[in-house]
């Protein structure tokens, strides 16, 4: 488990930004940490394409957020979210 995603996942820390590993170049980028996200009035999530919308499913099934980091933002109670769908990658 990487550090990156427990200190992002830490609602006791600050919000705020932190750099995150990509696995694509450009390779580091910033990414809102869970507590800086539940801080909005609404969250919009737009996915592209069927490996994410095969992502999307299994991270609306229970499990650990740690295994698939927006879990913790699709299965929280706190913030709306809404998920807008493209087919096309």
């Amino acid at each position: 488990m990487s550090r990156w995603v427990i200190r992002a996942l830490d609602r006791s820390l600050p919000p705020a930004c932190i750099a995150t590993p990509a696995p694509l170049p450009p390779y580091e980028r910033l990414s809102l940490k869970l507590a800086a996200l539940l801080d909005a009035r609404r969250i919009v999530v737009h996915i592209q394409g069927a490996t994410k919308w095969m992502v999307y499913h299994k991270a609306r099934a229970p499990g650990a957020a740690v295994a698939l980091p927006i879990r913790a933002v699709l299965c929280q109670s706190v913030v709306p979210v809404d998920v807008y769908w493209s087919p096309d990658n």
